[in-house]
């Protein structure tokens, strides 16, 4: 795949999560944004991801490169347009003048990056990006699409509305990509939304895959992208069937793989981008830090498990005071890697960066933790704050997973105890 059709594909991505984030936040119940402010807010958002990839290039380049991102912006987005299209008829079906709109809403995608990125093109040319770091940029934004369907999953699960929608992979017995936006109120809003976001990570999955077999020549890591697609299936098959057959059995599980889910997406992050591939990458960590990343990713799915079955079975005196005890080791594993990671690293920002988010991020978690347990005793558990806290909690969890997912890779990416590699190495520790 060529470097201009990644470079168009990772501003789409971008510009796409954004949409998204920003729509999800503005239909919330009890924000719920009128159309006249959420529409032009929209808009602009638009135009404006134009001008941030229109940096460091010639304005006529700019334009060029908005106008095809903007078009494949707006063929992803079909995947939420087509609940407006569906609006005016109100039962799932596009009218006559649909396939009319889909055009308009490309050209105007187009457009609106086009001008934005003529206006932000024009001054000093950056560096160049080859393929390898705009399929790394991908990896990332996949990253950033997981964590935000983490988000909205824990939401679903505060509001105790994973059955809001009975039937999949349909709502309402209506095509889920033309489900009418007004029928999207209260916890049919929360569980509908979370379809969309898993539906759009398991696109992205598919653009990371056909990038890593054009661009990556590493045998492991074209393996580990074919792995993170059937892991995505399998896991939007998981919540499918949870809700054909109502199974709460079902919903912990799904709840886990999506935390793993999580880890496993920045492990591949890390592995694509280009302080991993780089030959200056310095070896700096040792055994005793593969023993401790190993040990904390899995005391940390552990943890994450446990986790579930408490949010999803209720507090029980064994459930929770398992939960309390993996914290606390949770917590000195974390600490203890944590600042040995960041007195490891020197001059290797990564690691050092990595270290204070494991540290630092496994105390918070602690707090909120104590917060959550008093909601869910003090019967607050399905009120804002409650919902807000546990769902804070368990972002942290996934925050948690995905660290120590990171600590495994490079602790072993930077071990001393083996020589360098070349890039084309085909291991997926290279």
């Amino acid at each position: 795949m060529g470097t201009r059709v990644l470079a168009g594909l990772h501003a789409a991505t971008l510009t796409t999560l954004t949409l998204w984030t920003i729509a999800y936040l503005g239909r919330m119940p009890g924000i719920e944004l009128p159309p006249q402010l959420l529409g032009p807010l929209l808009i602009a958002v638009i135009a404006g991801c134009g001008v941030i990839v229109g940096r460091g290039r010639s304005r006529r380049e700019a334009a060029i490169h908005g106008a095809f991102s903007g078009v494949l912006a707006g063929l992803i987005n079909l995947m939420a347009f087509g609940s407006l299209l569906s609006e005016p008829q109100g039962n799932g079906e596009v009218g006559s003048a649909g396939l009319l709109l889909v055009a308009g809403w490309i050209v105007a995608c187009a457009l609106l990056m086009a001008s934005g990125a003529a206006i932000g093109g024009g001054g000093s040319r950056s560096e160049p990006r080859d393929a390898a770091d705009w399929v790394a940029g991908l990896a990332r934004l996949l990253v950033a699409a997981v964590f935000l369907l983490v988000i909205a999953g824990g939401i679903v699960t505060s509001t105790e509305t994973g059955m809001a929608v009975p039937d999949w992979p349909r709502t309402f017995e209506m095509h889920m990509f033309l489900f009418p936006v007004s029928e999207m109120t209260g916890g049919v809003f929360f569980e509908h939304a979370h379809r969309l976001w898993g539906s759009l990570i398991g696109l992205l999955t598919i653009f990371l895959l056909v990038g890593v077999f054009g661009v990556d020549r590493r045998a492991s890591v074209r393996l580990a992208a074919i792995g993170l697609l059937v892991f995505v299936i399998a896991q939007g098959i998981l919540g499918g069937k949870r809700v054909v057959n109502n199974e709460i059995a079902l919903a912990l599980v799904h709840g886990v793989t999506g935390q793993i889910f999580l880890a496993m997406t920045a492990m591949m992050a890390a592995c694509l981008g280009a302080r991993w591939r780089s030959a200056e990458t310095p070896r700096v960590t040792d055994g005793v830090q593969r023993k401790l990343a190993i040990a904390f990713a899995i005391v940390m799915t552990l943890q994450v498990g446990i986790g579930a079955v408490v949010r999803h079975l209720g507090v029980s005196s064994h459930s929770i005071m398992t939960h309390i005890a993996l914290a606390v080791v949770i917590l000195i594993l974390a600490q203890v890697l944590g600042f040995r990671a960041m007195r490891l690293a020197g001059d290797f920002r990564p690691l050092r960066i990595l270290g204070a988010m494991t540290a630092h991020t496994a105390g918070l978690m602690i707090v909120l933790g104590i917060i959550a347990l008093w909601a869910v005793t003090s019967e607050h558990e399905t009120s804002v704050v409650g919902v807000a806290v546990a769902t804070a909690h368990q972002t942290l969890g996934g925050i948690l997973m995905l660290a120590a997912g990171l600590q495994l890779v490079w602790s072993f990416r930077l071990s001393r105890l083996e020589p360098g590699a070349p890039f084309d190495e085909p291991s997926l520790l290279r």
